[in-house]
């Protein structure tokens, strides 16, 4: 297939993307070494800077480069019963998507709002210019964007209002009732970290202008997923989830949340019980829109993962053990129930999983397509067409998910982290993206067409962190990825080694058994005075001196190895614990803080800065 340059569309939606990016990345370093993050230090005043002279950069803009063959990831997909030409895409950090043209071309729609992170959206039955879109992505991972609320368009995404629960920060679903345009529904998560109010179960009578709280447990537990039945939209189930994510430790489930059911379209609830565990994480909930007696939960739950009701919810049964369904409950938990056969249910996980025997036996269809699967549309009047979105992007099929297409044609990707190398006359620019590995690519080109697709190229695989480059030679690359993994590629040859410290991969095992613990985003640098030298961080302090052919720990553990917390962690259904001493280590002296160093307090740190 023949490369194609950046069109002038999508380059403007490319730059849109790479500033939201740039400066998601500039906020969170911010957030790392921000006064509040340094209590030991406040006593001590800092000496004054001078401020910085912007004159020389009043004129420059931004421009493309890419990459634009790379996609990332989507939260939600929205069509139209009818019109298979007709989608809408929301993402977890680049805003709303449309195509017209059933995928060949797409353009953004939400690039002026105060966010571009999407949680889901709703469009009104019959009349898709009305879209409803709640901000802020509904899963509580550690690396989930927040929004700002509720917007509405009513021209199809041309232009958007806000409307209300600006404070929600995540909102899991959104829908809008069959039997009337302006009752719709909110089911807000919350803040992820602590307690907050603007939490539960939403509903606006007005189409949107004003909006009542209608279900709401306590200010730690959110609502985590709803669903309508369309035969009698009085009837309505919420789940309300209890959480906690920090930086350290993340905690799921309680005897207080569960399933709740209205029957009088939201304005009042009552808890199911029948048959289902008392203690309960995050749950999804569909009903079959067949057979709307039917109801399906997906939950994070010992006593079963896949759950059947036969009679509106009021007694269940648990199907399935198959951990697929749920994989990484507090980040998945969820399914969607076939609109014609209520025994097709799809379970939307790590994978993307088919039952046809009403919820006991499922099999993968997604093994073609990137993994991590968020959301899924299905045509009500022609079953075997699909959308599903992941963190790869977006896919569609014909034929009940057997086979799929790759509509991939805008810019998503997400990138944790930038970096720049030295070549000449033009430097290339990498990075490390969400579940899309490590790429590189030019700054500019001597083709008259500009940059191209095929001068981007990828690296290395999996969540894609920090790229360091070689002093002397730049196709020679250090990249890492999640759990302490780092390779070494030589781009001419295209020979890559496993240079990473750890004897042993973190594949789940408990973290007792491994010597070193990683973070997710463990942080790579090169010294500014010899780039051949690269430090990287675990619990103790790595330095290389060969460009990453061997590696020297030259601290102690620098955390408080609570060995209580390495094994089975207790807690209502989950809880993990990242440790949060950060101390400061002088790499000349080797002084360890506790002892002799100092302890820089107890935010989690993504990043490592040397002193030059």
């Amino acid at each position: 297939m023949p490369s194609h340059p950046l069109s002038v569309h999508r380059a403007a939606a490319v730059q849109g993307t790479l500033l939201a990016f740039a400066l998601l990345a500039f906020a969170l370093s911010g957030l790392a070494l921000s006064p509040s993050a340094l209590p030991a230090q406040r006593a001590a005043a800092a000496p004054a800077r001078s401020a910085v002279d912007t004159t020389a950069l009043e004129r420059l803009t931004f421009r493309a480069i890419g990459p634009a063959n790379m996609m990332g990831r989507a939260t939600d997909v929205e069509g139209v019963a009818g019109n298979s030409d007709l989608v809408y895409v929301g993402t977890a950090a680049g805003g709303v998507w449309k195509t017209t043209n059933g995928g060949t071309t797409w353009a953004p729609l939400f690039e002026k709002e105060r966010t571009l992170s999407i949680g889901d959206m709703a469009l009104e039955p019959g009349n898709p210019n009305v879209i409803y879109v709640g901000t802020g992505e509904g899963n509580t991972r550690n690396s989930a964007s927040f929004g700002r609320g509720m917007y509405k368009s009513t021209d199809g995404g041309n232009s958007w209002r806000f409307i209300g629960l600006g404070d929600t920060r995540h909102i899991a679903r959104v829908m809008v009732s069959p039997a009337d345009p302006k009752t719709v529904f909110a089911c807000a998560v919350g803040h992820m970290a602590g307690p907050s109010a603007e939490r539960g179960v939403f509903v606006s009578r007005d189409g949107g202008t004003t909006w009542s709280k209608t279900l709401f447990v306590d200010d730690r537990h959110g609502c985590a997923d709803m669903d309508v039945d369309p035969k009698n939209p009085n009837i309505v189930y919420a789940v309300m989830w209890h959480f906690d994510r920090k930086q350290w430790t993340f905690t799921s489930g309680s005897e207080d949340g569960g399933i709740f059911k209205s029957v009088d379209g939201g304005a009042t609830w009552k808890k199911l019980a029948g048959g289902l565990p008392k203690l309960l994480g995050r749950v999804g909930v569909k009903v079959a829109p067949s057979s709307p007696n039917i109801v399906y939960a997906v939950a994070e739950a010992r006593e079963g993962y896949v759950w059947r009701s036969d009679d509106f919810g009021e007694t269940w049964r648990a199907t399935s053990h198959d951990a697929a369904t749920l994989c990484r409950g507090f980040y998945y938990a969820d399914l969607r129930v076939d609109p014609v056969n209520p025994d097709r249910v799809y379970a939307i996980a790590c994978q993307l999983s088919l039952s046809i025997d009403g919820g006991r036996n499922f099999r993968p269809i997604s093994m073609s397509v990137h993994g991590d699967h968020h959301g899924l549309w299905i045509d009500p009047t022609d079953p075997r067409h699909i959308w599903q979105v992941n963190d790869g992007g977006i896919a569609e099929s014909r034929d009940h998910g057997e086979t799929w297409n790759f509509p991939n044609r805008f810019a998503l990707a997400q990138f944790y982290q930038l970096h720049a190398d030295n070549r000449e006359p033009f430097y290339f620019v990498g990075g490390g993206l969400q579940d899309n590995g490590n790429w590189l690519g030019p700054s500019r080109t001597r083709d008259p067409l500009g940059i191209l697709v095929d001068d981007w190229n990828l690296v290395s695989y999996g969540d894609g962190y920090y790229q360091v480059s070689h002093p002397d030679d730049p196709d020679y690359i250090i990249t890492d990825s999640q759990g302490g993994m780092i390779f070494r590629t030589q781009m001419r040859t295209r020979e890559q080694e496993d240079i990473s410290p750890q004897p042993r991969r973190n594949d789940g095992a408990p973290v007792r058994e491994l010597q070193y613990r990683f973070n997710w985003n463990a942080p790579i640098i090169a010294s500014p005075h010899d780039g051949k030298t690269i430090y990287f961080g675990s619990q103790v302090l790595f330095r290389s001196r060969d460009f990453g052919a061997t590696w020297a720990a030259i601290s102690p553990d620098l955390t408080k190895n609570d060995t209580t917390r390495h094994g089975w962690a207790g807690g209502p259904v989950i809880q993990g614990r990242d440790d949060r001493r950060v101390l400061q280590h002088d790499l000349q002296r080797r002084r360890v803080a506790g002892a002799e160093g100092t302890h820089l307090g107890r935010r989690r740190r993504r990043q490592l800065a040397a002193d030059a």
